[in-house]
């Protein structure tokens, strides 16, 4: 699948069962206790800090006024409206995310993280609420592809999925490492980097904009094994399921799938849809270069046309 710099695209959220599960499902399946917890929750009036990096655009980003927005941020303010509670939404730098929840500097993650083995050991995760690839962007013109890394200098974010793929997948490719997705993106318009490895929505994004004119997507999207994002709580904590049972509702009431068309332009579990630029048939090229060899032509007729009625003007004056 190729992108050009002109991209539709959207999500590959992926479909969240509405089953009742332990943590979720309707309130018939709840405890007296848990019903009691849940209300106590929901009046108590305390606060749940939520965390996003607030440089991933689409997912999640800091606008002009310093507001947070993006499909993240949707979806955060979604699960906190369906679980009636008073949620406040920070940005955190991506390497500090984690560490900033195990000391309780806010209690959930927000922010397209993916579900791997080594976060697991640090956190627990929520069922996955959007799920994505990789994409390899380079110049159009470039010789780079997937099976060619060795001795290439890639860019990738700190710490992301895309990093830990280069280091376990192309350990002979020379991996630039970036604090921000948009700092690799700047170095690979400046030629300090050979191409980028980048999450598929982020990636998508991007290569739509005027400054990735000259540059594609090569070669197909890349699975991991880790494409599922998800919520990231404390170990232990009973938000995840929580949590869980709001992003089932969202999804049974059509408000994940407004969010995910305002972002993406599709529904929860649609495809990506990529349109490519066509090209002109070569009948279309043929008669296309008809046309411009006439047109000098018409061009001379007319001319000739017109020196015909100024003679016929002249020779009326001389009578």
């Amino acid at each position: 699948m190729k992108l050009s710099s002109r991209v539709l695209w959207s999500a590959m959220a992926l479909s969240v069962s509405v089953g009742l599960t332990a943590c979720g499902g309707d309130k018939g399946g709840e405890t007296a206790d848990t019903a009691k917890a849940d209300a106590k929750a929901e009046t108590s009036g305390a606060v749940i800090k939520i965390a996003t990096e607030g440089a991933y655009p689409p997912m999640n980003y800091t606008e002009k006024d310093g507001s947070l927005a993006g499909f993240d941020v949707d979806v955060t303010n979604a699960l906190c409206e369906q679980m009636k509670a008073n949620c406040k939404i920070v940005a955190q730098d991506w390497e500090g995310i984690i560490p900033g929840l195990q000391s309780n500097k806010y209690d959930a993650i927000v922010a397209s993280m993916a579900i791997t083995e080594e976060r697991k050991q640090a956190v627990d995760f929520t069922d996955p609420y959007f799920s994505s690839g990789l994409l390899l962007i380079d110049k159009k013109d470039s010789d780079v592809s997937q099976s060619n890394l060795d001795g290439k200098k890639i860019g990738a974010q700190k710490s992301t999925v895309a990093s830990d793929y280069l280091e376990e997948k192309n350990p002979k490719a020379k991996t630039s490492l970036y604090d921000t997705q948009d700092n690799a993106n700047m170095d690979l318009v400046n030629g300090r980097v050979d191409a980028v490895l980048v999450d598929y929505v982020i990636g998508a994004e991007w290569l739509a904009k005027p400054e990735a004119k000259g540059y594609e997507q090569k070669g197909d999207t890349i699975s991991t094994g880790s494409d599922d994002f998800a919520i990231a709580v404390r170990k232990g904590d009973e938000l995840a399921g929580k949590f869980n049972k709001a992003l089932a509702e969202i999804k049974a009431n059509g408000t994940y799938d407004k969010i995910n068309m305002k972002y993406f332009g599709k529904k929860d579990g649609e495809k990506a849809e990529v349109v490519e630029v066509a090209e002109p048939k070569a009948d279309d090229k043929a008669k296309a270069e008809e046309v411009k060899a006439e047109e000098p032509k018409a061009d001379e007729a007319k001319a000739d046309d017109k020196a015909t009625e100024e003679k016929k003007e002249d020779k009326k004056e001389d009578k």
